[in-house]
């Protein structure tokens, strides 16, 4: 009877420690600045789930947004299939994800080269695809959903619209009031489509 007792106390030790740590993991996570830095180094590999950590970032929004604007830099242009995907190619846009659904913003820039017909449907437009674009800047990036690939605009755009992003969080990034309407998970369709 002493053995099964002592055992019963070691799981529940055990079971206490095991909650005591989680407790002090969750604590951190929501307000540590060191796990914003993390998660936003972690953006994108979590392939699964597009909007890992995006919640989080939302809590604190003027902090993650100087953090994801810093990650932000050029990738190869092109049309990027789930089987091309890189690593920094799925950061970087989950970085550019993350900041149109924290900010309810995107930029978009002239491009000085040429696109073909499907980078043009996929990145020359305004609000939605297909829709009229006048101007003909471009976004960083959109989706062609049918093949869950991302077709990525000519460098010299993509470096505009980072410069766009490096203004304002320089004019902005401190001051402004976006709150998203709903979770990541449940408002993808407001952020995942194009950045």
């Amino acid at each position: 009877m002493f053995e099964n007792n002592q055992g019963h106390r070691k799981r529940h030790f055990l079971l206490l420690l095991l909650a005591g740590v989680t407790a002090c993991f969750t604590g951190a996570q929501a307000n540590d600045p060191c796990d914003l830095t993390q998660c936003v180094r972690q953006l994108g590999l979590q392939v699964s789930d597009p909007a890992y950590g995006f919640d989080l970032l939302a809590q604190k929004p003027h902090q993650a947004v100087a953090l994801l604007v810093d990650q932000l830099h050029s990738i190869k242009r092109g049309l990027y299939y789930e089987s091309k995907k890189t690593d920094q190619s799925r950061h970087i846009l989950a970085c550019l994800r993350a900041l149109h659904y924290i900010t309810g913003r995107t930029f978009v820039s002239a491009t000085g080269d040429r696109l073909n017909d499907d980078e043009r449907q996929f990145l020359d437009f305004d609000k939605q695809v297909h829709d009229q674009n006048p101007s003909h800047k471009i976004h960083f990036f959109g989706v062609w959903m049918s093949r869950d690939a991302e077709y990525v605009a000519p460098k010299d755009a993509q470096l505009a619209i980072i410069e766009e992003w490096k203004h304002f969080q320089k004019a902005e990034g401190e001051t402004f009031a976006y709150k998203p309407a709903a979770s990541a998970a449940k408002s993808m369709e407001d952020w995942y489509w194009f950045g």
